[in-house]
């Protein structure tokens, strides 16, 4: 008689199965998205004035396939792990960041527009 027993990892969706004497175990990337909160800032504090984001996959070399837009001073947005490239506009101030998105990992991005 064998014995079978598997045990599943939802954080990093990892399945071990056990059958006697042999363990396989299965790994996938994981798919979840990350919360990432998007503030515009001047002198260190949130812009309470209307701006415009503009979210980039940094594979997307000229930007011209937004991931994800938003009309206000600060928000945030789900995004898979990956390299990112956000623009923030606000009248005729205006900047960007670059990022690394974590699965499982929030992220706040701050861009300063002083």
């Amino acid at each position: 008689m064998k014995l079978y027993s598997a045990f599943f990892y939802p954080r990093a969706k990892q399945y071990l199965l056990l059958t006697g004497s042999i363990a396989l175990l299965a790994a996938s990337t994981s798919t979840a998205a990350t919360t990432v909160t998007l503030v515009a800032t001047i002198k260190e504090q949130p812009v309470l004035a209307p701006a415009s984001w503009t979210v980039f996959s940094i594979k997307d070399k000229e930007q011209k396939s937004p991931i994800a837009t938003l009309p206000r001073h600060s928000g945030t947005v789900n995004l898979p792990n990956g390299f990112y490239c956000a623009k923030v506009q606000m009248q005729h101030k205006s900047g960007e960041a670059e990022f690394w998105v974590e699965s499982g990992v929030d992220k706040v991005v701050s861009i300063p527009l002083d």
